[in-house]
């Protein structure tokens, strides 16, 4: 399989690997930013922002990786590059500034754009004050959509051999992710003369990635070890608080039933979506039985 400049095409599998991979980067690191701010008072008030701390993070991570090596950080790591392809002669191009911006836009700055649109229209989808409620319709058509086409595009590559584009914008802007070749190989390695150094600036995101999911076990609460010194040291265990009376409604508003229902992991009581967010970004606590509670520790209740 050979596309324009004799770049091998690379795999489904690997593609879908170096995809996958920023998304597990991602939710790694917003579980101990969130780890990280709760565990000071001071910090509280910055907790709510794991979003823009990552947007923020994720845009340095990537604007360097595209400086240094003409790919995102999941694709150097799996050896790839991207190229611009002609569209008069069809050969590769060097990545310039240019495409490294628009490669930014798409792969940092639309995510983010997306899912802080994807909370707005979930706030606004349980709230029976809302004027313009009718038009909320078009926010999960749209994402219905681009999900369509971005699956049509991933079979596409995965069927056809003479293919090369993984995702709608490669196809559009005219970019090639492909392997890089021995010559670039080799220049990469010529650069370090001490072999750890090179090592180390290939995979320091990959041995980053492992420190945080490590960390991500090591504070989960399911982390038995966690448990059992806890209780060695004989930290007082708190009881668990005593049952209200049931409610049918929400114990906020009290309306009934409850508009868009969503639990607290820290006590089990279901409110409206509305009120419980309100209410705890104002008191971070549950308003039944008083316990510590943040953002992060509202769920949703799928009926």
């Amino acid at each position: 399989m050979e596309l324009s400049g004799g770049a091998p095409k690379i795999s489904f599998f690997e593609m879908v690997a170096s995809d996958s991979l920023s998304s597990y980067f991602e939710g790694g690191f917003k579980y101990i930013y969130q780890v990280f701010t709760n565990h000071y008072d001071r910090l509280v008030p910055i907790s709510y922002y794991s979003d823009e701390a990552y947007f923020i993070f994720d845009m340095l991570l990537q604007s360097y990786y595209l400086h240094k090596n003409s790919s995102s950080y999941a694709e150097n790591f799996f050896s790839f590059t991207r190229s611009a392809v002609s569209f008069t002669n069809n050969r590769l191009k060097q990545y310039s500034t240019k495409h490294k911006v628009i490669t930014l836009f798409f792969e940092v700055i639309l995510p983010y754009l997306r899912l802080k649109v994807h909370k707005w229209y979930l706030s606004k989808k349980g709230d029976a004050n809302f004027q313009y409620k009718k038009y909320l319709k078009i926010i999960p058509l749209t994402n219905g959509l681009y999900a369509f086409i971005d699956f049509l595009y991933k079979l596409k590559y995965l069927l056809q051999q003479d293919f090369k584009f993984f995702k709608p914008y490669l196809h559009l802007c005219n970019f090639l992710i492909r392997r890089k070749n021995m010559f670039e190989l080799r220049t990469e390695e010529e650069k370090y003369s001490n072999k750890v150094v090179g090592v180390l600036s290939k995979y320091n995101v990959f041995i980053m990635f492992i420190f945080i999911k490590y960390c991500q076990w090591y504070f989960s609460q399911g982390n038995s070890g966690s448990q059992s010194s806890s209780q060695s040291q004989g930290e007082e265990i708190c009881e668990p608080p005593p049952r209200a009376k049931p409610s049918k409604g929400c114990p906020l508003c009290q309306k009934s039933p409850i508009e868009n229902p969503c639990a607290l992991e820290t006590s089990g009581y279901v409110f409206c979506f509305v009120c419980i967010q309100d209410y705890v970004e104002k008191n971070q606590r549950c308003p039944i039985t008083g316990t510590r509670t943040f953002d992060s520790n509202i769920r949703k209740i799928y009926k």
